[in-house]
């Protein structure tokens, strides 16, 4: 019986033991990760993987967050963090030109995640720095690892970008142009495409007209559909709505609304409707490209492009001389909370412009 009973103790003084190592170790070993919503503290970050940043919570519950939502990450102190730790210090502090240098510090004493995650917040320190060249050679490392690849390069296209050419703008573009002739598959070609299509863009480069077609009507895979790179096509998308209706391919953009998330569906409904009417000849042809606009209104009433879709499902409809329809949508536009002073007064000229037929 005393045996038993010194053995049913033991047991529970060894449970115990794991426990306190278990919780003791996360003590010991705690990092931080701050975003623009909440502190992640008492934390353990366990991997970065395909721009997921994975750790393990004070309950010991494995949770992860995306790569481009970190504004800060505080880590233990270990010899592949020291430098990562001035670098988020310095990034927070809004000094990034300091912060680049101790990334590549970190980068060149790193290996496995730790190497990847320094090369991931170096792009995005060099973008804040404004030095393009190494954020294109830094973005063209971290899309060629195998662990993190073109998902995590997606996410970190940076979106302040340069307006004038200068000999490092060209350069990054040279070394994108290289990158993407050398990809080992379309994946990496496509981030690497849309980085570079970013930049043309910005500085003004003659190919841009070319690449904005390619950048529009590229369907994104599971993989590479993200915030930046669907800022970036909607950007391509509505300078083609501007320029060059035509060239939008409806059935490219018809593949990438079954694919987009339900947040980023107004967007390319918008274009689909305003795309479709600059091509309508009859009135049947703008009865179908008002549908995709009054779908933004029905099914995203509190979006901020209900009232852009209103007005030009109602530019539509008067153009085919259907102006009492044209008139509701018009007087709903007005009502909608997000309506910017510019469209509303776009909004009552076309309202007088009825009235007086």
């Amino acid at each position: 019986m005393k045996i038993r009973t010194l053995r049913s103790i033991a047991s529970q003084f060894l449970w115990l033991a794991v426990l306190l190592l278990a919780f003791g170790h996360t003590n010991a070993r705690a990092d931080q990760i701050l975003t623009g919503e909440e502190n992640l503290a008492q934390i353990h970050l366990v991997d970065f993987r395909r721009g997921l940043v994975h750790f393990r919570d004070a309950q010991l519950q494995e949770r992860a967050i995306w790569i481009d939502q970190i504004e800060r990450l505080i880590l233990d102190d270990g010899p592949s963090r020291t430098d990562l730790n001035e670098a988020e210090r310095y990034i927070a502090e809004g000094q990034p030109d300091k912060a680049v240098l101790r990334y590549e510090r970190a980068l060149r004493v790193s290996s496995g995640m730790w190497e990847e995650l320094a090369a991931a917040r170096l792009v995005i320190a060099c973008g804040r720095a404004g030095k393009w060249d190494k954020a294109a050679m830094n973005f063209v490392r971290l899309a060629r690892y195998e662990r993190n690849g073109p998902p995590a390069a997606a996410r970190i296209i940076p979106s302040t970008l340069p307006t004038k050419r200068t000999p490092d703008v060209s350069r990054a573009i040279a070394h994108l142009d290289n990158a993407i002739t050398n990809a080992a598959n379309e994946e990496r070609a496509t981030v690497f495409r849309f980085f570079r299509y970013a930049l043309i863009e910005g500085v003004s480069d003659k190919r841009a007209e070319a690449e904005r077609i390619r950048v529009a009507n590229h369907v994104l895979s599971k993989n590479l559909s993200c915030p930046r790179t669907l800022s970036i096509q909607y950007g391509a998308l509505t300078k083609l709505l501007q320029d060059n209706p035509a060239a939008i391919d409806l059935s490219a953009l018809n593949e990438s609304l079954s694919t987009c998330s339900k947040k980023d569906m107004p967007g390319y409904l918008l274009v689909k409707g305003r795309a479709q009417l600059a091509i309508a000849k009859d009135r049947e042809s703008v009865m179908r490209a008002t549908w995709p606009l009054l779908r933004v209104a029905v099914h995203f009433p509190h979006d901020e492009l209900t009232a852009d879709a209103l007005y030009y499902a109602a530019k539509g409809l008067h153009a085919v001389g259907m102006d009492a329809e044209a008139n509701t949508l018009l007087r709903e536009c007005l009502t909608t909370p997000q309506i910017s002073t510019e469209l509303k007064n776009e909004v009552k000229k076309l309202i007088d412009e009825i009235d007086k037929v």
